[in-house]
C-alpha cells in the first residue's frame, strides 16, 4: 500500500511544499547549529553529489542531509566540515538512510577517513519487498509516495560555486523522501526474517565501502584473463598492478593509462624490446613514449621470474556440459524468489552460480562462494550446491561408470 500524502507528518508535508525548504550550509558554525540535537535522533537521511569524469578518485561536491525534517545541503569544500560531520556519520546509535549508497559510502569514507554506519539502504530493502532489483529512487518515490520527481541535473557540475537553484532543489529532493521510504519499507519488513537479511546486506555494503582496491588483484577484473597461460597471466597481474598504482598516483581513470584490451595484448605477446612493443598495435604513439620503457622493464621482470611467483590459474567459465545444470540452478533461484517475493538477484547472482559450477569442474565437488554463506546458505546455498553435485552424480550413473 502506498504511503499517501496524508500519511506524511505535517513537518515533512510543509518541507516538501516549500520552495525554501532546504538550507545551504557553507560554514562549520551553520552545520553545528542546524544539526544540534542529532544525538537524540533514530536516523538521518543522507546522499551525495560528486564528479568522476576525469579522475580516479571521486570529487565530492555536495552532501545532502535530512535531519529531523530539516533538509541541509552541506558544502564539503569548506574547511572543517569533515570533522564536524564525522560524529554524525559514524555514530552507532543513529542509522544513516541512503538509496543505492555504495558510491556514497566509498566517497564519504575517503572524505571523512572513517566508516559511515550503521546504514539502511532503501534500494536493498525495496528488493526484499517486491519492488524489483536495483529500483531507482525516483521510481520508488513514485510507487510509495505517489510523487513524480523531476529528471535532470545528473550531469551537473557539482564543483562549481555557486550552485544553481535547480541543482540545489534536485539535491534536496534526494533526501526529502527517504524517511517516508524507510518508514514504509521497514513496516513491510518488520516481524519477518527479511528484516534481518536487509540488515545483513546493509552491514556488508558498509564494509565493502571501506575495502581498499588491492592492485595485486586488479587483473582478475580483466575479461578473458582465464585464457592466458601461467606466465602470461603473471604478466597481466603485474601490468594491471602497475596500471592501478599509476592511475592512483596521477588521479586519472585507469583506462586513461591503458585499456583492459591493451593490457591483455601486452600480456599475450610479451614484447621484450622496443621493436616488439611497436608491433603491439593497440598502443598509441603517446602511450609508447610515456610508458614504453616501464612496460618493457616490467615484462623483462616477468620473463626472468621464478614460476613460484605465478598466480593461481583463473577458472574457465562453465562450458556446454554445464548448460543444463545452469538452467536448473537459475530455475531454483527464481522459484525461491517468487515464493519469498524478493528480487532473485538478492538471493544469488550469475557469478555465484558460475562459481558453483567452476568449483565442480576443477575439483569434482561444488563449493559455495562467500556470498552464499550467512543467511543465504541455509535458505538456498546448500540446495544449489547439492543440486550441482547430484546432477553430475546422476550423469555418471547414467553413463554406466
Amino acid at each position: 500500500m502506498a504511503v499517501r500524502w496524508r500519511m506524511l507528518s505535517p513537518g515533512v508535508q510543509k518541507l516538501l511544499m516549500s520552495n525554501s525548504a532546504s538550507h545551504y550550509i557553507d560554514s562549520v558554525e551553520g552545520l553545528r547549529e542546524a544539526c544540534s540535537g542529532w544525538q537524540q535522533l533514530a536516523f538521518v537521511a543522507l546522499d551525495t553529489e560528486f564528479m568522476r569524469s576525469d579522475t580516479y578518485f571521486a570529487e565530492l561536491g555536495l552532501i545532502q542531509l535530512n535531519v529531523d525534517s530539516k533538509l541541509l545541503l552541506v558544502d564539503p569544500l569548506v574547511p572543517g566540515m569533515a570533522e564536524e560531520l564525522a560524529p554524525i556519520m559514524t555514530s552507532p546509535d543513529v542509522v544513516k538512510l541512503l538509496h543505492s549508497g555504495s558510491e556514497d559510502l566509498q566517497i564519504l569514507h575517503q572524505y571523512l577517513g572513517s566508516k559511515v554506519g550503521p546504514i539502511f539502504d532503501t534500494q536493498i530493502a525495496a528488493a526484499f519487498c517486491g519492488f524489483g532489483f536495483s529500483t531507482s529512487y525516483r521510481s520508488l518515490v513514485e510507487q510509495i509516495c505517489e510523487v513524480q520527481l523531476a529528471k535532470g541535473q545528473t550531469r551537473s557540475d557539482w564543483l562549481q560555486r555557486p550552485l544553481a537553484a535547480a541543482q540545489l532543489n534536485y539535491a534536496a529532493e534526494d533526501v526529502a523522501y527517504l524517511p517516508a521510504l524507510f518508514d514504509e519499507l521497514n513496516t513491510r519488513l518488520r516481524g519477518s526474517d527479511k528484516l534481518g537479511w536487509v540488515e545483513a546486506e546493509c552491514a556488508g555494503l558498509a564494509e565493502e565501502a571501506i575495502s581498499a582496491v588491492d592492485p595485486e588483484q586488479a587483473y582478475k577484473r580483466i575479461s578473458r584473463a582465464w585464457q592466458l597461460p601461467a606466465k602470461n597471466l603473471f604478466a597481466l597481474q603485474r601490468l594491471a598492478q602497475w596500471r592501478e598504482y599509476t592511475a592512483i598516483e596521477r588521479n586519472r581513470p585507469r583506462n586513461w593509462v591503458l585499456k583492459d584490451r591493451q593490457l591483455w595484448s601486452l600480456a599475450e605477446k610479451l614484447p621484450a624490446q622496443a621493436a616488439e612493443l611497436s608491433a603491439v598495435g593497440e598502443l598509441s604513439a603517446a602511450q609508447k613514449r610515456r610508458y614504453g620503457e616501464t612496460l618493457l622493464e616490467l615484462i623483462e621482470s616477468v620473463l626472468n621470474a621464478d614460476t613460484s611467483a605465478y598466480p593461481q590459474a583463473i577458472a574457465e567459465p562453465p562450458g556446454k556440459s554445464y548448460a543444463e545444470i545452469g538452467k536448473q540452478l537459475r530455475a531454483l533461484v527464481l522459484a525461491c524468489a517468487d515464493e519469498l517475493q524478493v528480487a532473485p538477484e538478492m538471493l544469488a547472482r550469475k557469478k555465484d552460480l558460475e562459481y558453483l559450477m567452476q568449483t565442480h569442474a576443477s575439483s569434482g565437488s561444488a563449493q559455495l562462494p562467500p556470498s552464499l554463506n550467512g543467511w543465504r546458505q541455509q535458505l538456498l546455498g546448500e540446495r544449489l550446491r547439492e543440486r550441482v553435485n547430484r546432477y553430475f552424480e546422476q550423469q555418471v550413473i547414467g553413463n554406466g561408470n
